[in-house]
């Protein structure tokens, strides 16, 4: 019989078993050291068995609103049930947002902290293999705005707290991915070490901006291309220019 949810729930279970094992072993060496003195270990163990206790309840990590100690503690583990969740439902075109499974998978999602899209991969299938325009006449005549995969990839971004910038010339353009709250020398790094470690400043415009006015030349006229130290905090959809010494 199918039933999404009921093998999202066993899937589940095995990921939630899988830290219960590694978590009991890791509260045995907390224990261990606790009854040396060892105050650290104390609260590690405290919070440990705090996290077990909601293991054992169904409740996955991921759908806690975690301390920053707490977090602390966890993130050497690389615990499963930590990490963020995306369901994906592949459905029939005729049902495409009227599928009783889909449905019930969305509401399963929503009760637990994750998040949830719905395509037709047969649809999505047939519309990459189309030129560019006629993918988008394609697209307007289901009422979507964007492919399934770029819907995913989007998602995942915004689960991962990750954001783009790009660099260009006049001959090529390139993308970078850092995560949310990186600055802007930091995010150098990701180019060249040279480019993080002689940094000078940074010259920013927004990819939105241009894709509005057309050109760098109007983007300067209106006051939208900016210079930036190093603390500024990249921001989606950044192109950014680096000034460094060699």
């Amino acid at each position: 019989k199918l039933d999404p949810v009921r093998d999202v729930e066993i899937v589940n279970l095995e990921l939630a078993l899988k830290d219960l094992e590694t978590i009991t072993k890791r509260m045995s060496a907390a224990k261990r050291n606790a009854l040396t003195g060892d105050k650290s270990a104390k609260v590690e163990y405290e919070i440990l068995e705090n996290v077990r206790e909601k293991l054992n309840r169904g409740i996955h990590i991921s759908e806690l609103d975690l301390p920053e100690v707490e977090e602390r503690v966890l993130r050497p583990l690389n615990l499963l049930t930590a990490k963020p969740v995306l369901y994906l439902a592949n459905v029939d075109e005729f049902a495409l947002y009227k599928n009783p499974y889909a449905q019930q998978l969305r509401q399963f999602a929503a009760n637990h902290k994750a998040a949830f899209l719905q395509f037709c991969g047969r649809t999505q299938a047939e519309i990459a293999e189309l030129d560019p325009e006629n993918q988008k006449l394609f697209l307007e005549e289901l009422g979507l705005d964007e492919l399934g995969f770029q819907k995913v990839v989007r998602a995942g971004y915004q689960l991962l707290d990750l954001i783009t910038f790009f660099t260009a010339n006049e001959n090529e353009c390139h993308a970078w991915t850092v995560a949310k709250g990186t600055n802007v020398q930091k995010a150098a790094g990701k180019i060249h070490s040279d480019f993080k470690e002689g940094f000078i400043r940074a010259e920013v415009m927004k990819f939105a901006d241009l894709e509005k006015y057309g050109s760098e030349h109007e983007l300067r006229e209106r006051g939208l291309f900016t210079t930036h130290g190093r603390d500024y905090l990249v921001e989606d959809g950044d192109i950014i220019f680096y000034r460094f010494r060699t």
